[in-house]
């Protein structure tokens, strides 16, 4: 949800001063209804993930976005 990832991004922020933001899903990997994603560096995941875990937020997966010949391109890493 929306109210999951902007929580996320503020405990990212307020505590470990990592940079991310959040953003639609993007349609080749939303599932449906009106979701949302927390974007960031790969090398802060860790973070993510304890601060989940902390504060008992979900996160439903995780997935690694590549750009080959300008195209966009999602792979479920979690």
């Amino acid at each position: 949800s929306v109210t999951t990832a902007a929580r996320l991004e503020k405990l990212l922020r307020k505590n470990k001063g990592i940079s991310s933001r959040v953003i639609h899903t993007p349609a080749k990997i939303n599932e449906g209804g009106c979701s949302h994603s927390l974007m960031l560096e790969s090398v802060y995941l860790s973070h993510l993930k304890e601060l989940a875990n902390k504060y008992g937020l979900t996160i439903r997966k995780i997935y690694m976005e590549e750009i080959h010949d300008g195209e966009r391109m999602y792979h479920a890493i979690s």
